[in-house]
């Protein structure tokens, strides 16, 4: 019955998942405001984060989040960690994005979540490409 309407593709069923797994940790474990991105304004950053106090202020600062979810992004390590690839116009995106991102990959088998901050000193060329180490 998939003729005439849009569809849900499984792949945006996917990053659904690994965004509500980390808004989960980020509203339960830290007390912290997750606001996601609408899709269609997702250029890299799947979410911003207010930082909020234990007494519930809110300071006024900012994390954003690029969150991936799947076993894919578990394959390759090396002594320190998992190894995220990206591509060279996310890389010019997140260096110019104006607050702190955190890079996170989560895993669907374990429901854990790995995250580092993106610094485009930490990171490595890769053929047209880039990487770094998301610690484990």
């Amino acid at each position: 019955m998939k003729q005439g309407y849009p569809t849900y593709s499984k792949a945006a069923r996917t990053g659904n998942d690994g965004i509500d797994l980390v808004s989960r940790v980020v509203h339960e474990e830290l007390g912290w405001l997750f606001k996601r991105n609408h899709q269609e304004h997702d250029f890299g950053i799947d979410a911003q984060v207010d930082l909020i106090l234990d007494d519930g202020s809110v300071t006024g600062q900012i994390i954003a989040m690029q969150i991936k979810y799947g076993k894919s992004f578990f394959q390759e390590k090396n002594q320190w960690g998992y190894v995220y690839r990206g591509e060279q116009k996310h890389f010019n995106y997140l260096a110019n994005y104006p607050t702190p991102v955190l890079i996170v990959i989560c895993n669907p088998s374990s429901h854990v979540c790995y995250w580092v901050e993106f610094d485009p000193t930490e990171t490595s060329r890769a053929g047209k490409n880039w990487n770094i180490t998301i610690p484990y």
